[in-house]
């Protein structure tokens, strides 16, 4: 129940939201309710005991397990967002270790589509038009996706917490990409051509995506020579690398800063689903760890002030930082 002081203003957002959503019906998530809805509606349940995929095939696996344990080494964060493991979000996830906070596009998207625009086409090409409600780009009329052989994000190597997650998008060698089920894997880039079969897979090898690791660092330690006064850098002949610097003006502070409120997944957009997330949070039924970013002043809550704050962006785009 609302709490009643603030109850306009929750209402004032739900009803933005609301009205964000319109008419459209593709998906954020996977399913509504671990029910036959969304993407679950052709991809069947992706924790039963044998797999069947859209096609009638068993792929005599638990999918769910496949991706957990065999693909990300019991690393759940990956995929899944807040404590209690449901909804999964298709573009927004914890984000486990190293991983973008991207969920299900970290494998079956490209960062350089900006998404899944690949896996979008490939439904729109196979008679599944619902992407294109609200993605233009799900029509292969309108935008051209990135080469086959071009990587997901979570591709990148080297992933020593992942050891056995897919790294080719071609399915080089063969089975690399492809865990179970068909012997084909992905169609990255929504042309129904797949693996050698697909003429991207014969160009050049793979770049590795590196970019997208997100990798814990400790304090690291720096040997610098500070003089009184501004020179040019200059530079050691031996093999210690040494710099001229001069220190000036404060220290600067160090805390957290969130250019966006309400961007769960630093994608500099604030989706639907992110602003449920905020009202949730706000309403105590979620914790803020499921979205920091909400909390802009920094008082460890979420309050009106934010959440008409994530409204806008979603409105009118995050600012430019």
């Amino acid at each position: 129940m609302l709490v009643k002081k603030t109850s306009g203003t929750y209402l004032f957002v739900l009803v933005t939201i609301a009205l964000l959503a319109g008419p459209a019906s593709a998906f954020e998530q996977y399913s509504q309710n671990k029910d036959t809805t969304n993407c679950r509606e052709c991809h069947g349940d992706f924790r039963a005991a044998s797999y069947t995929g859209p096609n009638g095939m068993n792929w005599g696996v638990n999918l769910h397990d496949l991706h957990r344990s065999t693909m990300l080494s019991d690393d759940c964060n990956t995929c899944h967002t807040g404590s209690s493991r449901f909804p999964v979000l298709l573009a927004s996830s914890n984000g486990g270790t190293g991983f973008a906070k991207i969920g299900c596009t970290g494998c079956h998207g490209r960062s350089q589509d900006s998404g899944s625009v690949g896996l979008r086409q490939h439904h729109y090409r196979n008679g599944v038009t619902v992407c294109e409600d609200c993605h233009g780009d799900a029509n292969p009329a309108n935008f051209a996706p990135v080469a086959e052989n071009l990587p997901p994000q979570y591709y990148f190597t080297p992933d020593g917490a992942h050891p056995n997650k897919p790294t080719n998008p071609c399915n080089v060698p063969a089975g690399s990409e492809n865990f179970a089920g068909p012997a084909t894997a992905l169609d990255n880039d929504g042309d129904n051509l797949y693996d050698g079969n697909d003429p991207d897979c014969a160009t050049t090898p793979t770049p590795t995506a590196t970019a997208t690791q997100v990798t814990p660092t400790s304090t690291p330690t720096a040997t610098a020579t500070a003089t009184g006064t501004l020179g040019p850098a200059t530079a050691s002949p031996t093999g210690t690398a040494s710099a001229t610097t001069t220190p000036t003006g404060s220290p600067t502070a160090t805390g957290t800063s969130f250019a966006c409120a309400g961007d769960c997944d630093e994608d500099k957009k604030v989706a639907i689903n992110e602003l449920i997330v905020g009202v949730n949070i706000a309403l105590g039924s979620a914790g803020l760890n499921d979205c920091p970013s909400f909390d802009t002043s920094g008082n460890t809550k979420v309050d009106i002030n934010e959440l008409v704050k994530a409204v806008n962006n979603a409105l009118n785009s995050c600012p430019k930082s």
